[in-house]
């Protein structure tokens, strides 16, 4: 009975090292809901950067729930809804935000605000899927990765030969 006891009690203080050493959430400071990058496009005009913007939207965002939501030529101004997917485990991630493309002669700013998660597990749908903003640095940290990559793949385009028929 003894050896039992002892075991249970084991097992119980190395069950709670194990939760004090988790690592910790760090929560997101507020007004850090916001990733910009600016773009240097070097002899291109305004006109040039808003229509190569528009295709890559276009190109880019080509799901039924990614909408250009605003669109002005003379102020260079393209705003979008658009979503973005990663899996973290056996979970995915989706995350739902509002793209701003704001372009003058030689420099684009690429603005992206109002991000909600959706995390769920694929093998049971029937749980209640909600959006949410997002939390910690954590997530944040995986929405900035994607949005590199996305800022990566707009330079790209911006600078890629377009074919003249």
């Amino acid at each position: 009975m003894k050896k039992h006891i002892i075991i249970v009690l084991a097992l119980s203080v190395m069950m709670l090292i194990g939760c004090g050493t988790m690592p910790k959430q760090t929560k997101l400071p507020p007004g850090e809901q916001k990733i910009q990058y600016v773009i240097d496009v070097p002899g291109k005009l305004q006109d040039d950067i808003y229509r190569r913007s528009n295709e890559w939207m276009v190109r880019t965002f080509n799901s039924a729930e990614d909408v250009i939501q605003y669109q002005d030529k003379e102020e260079g101004i393209i705003t979008g809804k658009c979503f973005m997917f990663y899996n973290v485990g056996e979970y995915q991630r989706r995350i739902k935000t509002v793209i701003t493309l704001e372009m003058k002669d030689e420099k684009v700013r690429m603005t992206f605000e109002d991000m909600c998660l959706l995390a769920y597990n694929p093998s049971n749908l029937s749980l209640k899927q909600e959006y949410r903003p997002l939390k910690t640095e954590q997530e944040m940290q995986w929405f900035r990765d994607s949005t590199d990559a996305l800022s990566g793949n707009y330079k790209r385009y911006l600078f890629a030969d377009t074919e003249d028929w």
